[in-house]
């Protein structure tokens, strides 16, 4: 409960940078015949967690094609509300995004190639159970190692781990990823 009610007690934050989350919440509240604090309470601290779950994220290009290949870290016990979706939406450049909330995205590329990732890479070494160090150097090697000749099938690798460890987490720890 600690961090629900830190995570409302900021709402000034929102109100100043970011009102029309606020506003799409009150949307969903009235919708719901709840209230704009019982949305908050579910939806603000929904990343208000300990400083060791990350994810892991690199964006490769060749001159004719950029790919955004990114691996989410998520706690199962949250796994059904984690999503990918497509949005084709009028007047605007479609887009993939991926979200573990159902009101945000946190990752995403539209069809113009214009890519963007929640991204944390250097989490000091006595707070990261996630090895957050430790992928990032895989990645940064692997993409060293290639020097430009990248690939779908080279992406995939990083990924899965085949360059070193990246996302091989044990379930039973409450931590997964998608890629």
């Amino acid at each position: 409960m600690e961090h629900i009610a830190g995570a409302w007690a900021e709402r000034s934050v929102y109100r100043e940078y970011y009102p029309e989350v606020l506003e799409e919440m009150q949307g969903i509240a009235d919708g719901q015949g709840s209230s704009l604090e019982n949305i908050a309470d579910l939806l603000l601290p929904m990343y208000c967690f300990e400083p060791d779950h990350h994810c892991t994220a690199f964006a490769v290009a060749d001159g004719t094609t950029m790919m955004l290949c990114k691996k989410s870290d998520f706690l199962v016990s949250l796994e059904k509300l984690y999503m990918n979706c497509l949005y084709a939406l009028s007047g605007a450049h479609a887009f993939n995004g991926s979200a573990t909330a159902f009101i945000q995205i946190e990752d995403g590329m539209n069809e113009k190639g214009l890519a963007e990732a929640m991204k944390e890479y250097h989490t000091p070494a006595d707070v990261d159970s996630r090895r957050a160090e430790e992928r990032y150097e895989t990645a940064r090697n692997a993409l060293a190692e290639h020097g430009g000749a990248y690939s779908l099938d080279f992406c995939e690798d990083v990924l899965s781990g085949k360059y070193g460890f990246i996302c091989q987490y044990d379930r039973k720890t409450n931590a997964d990823t998608a890629w």
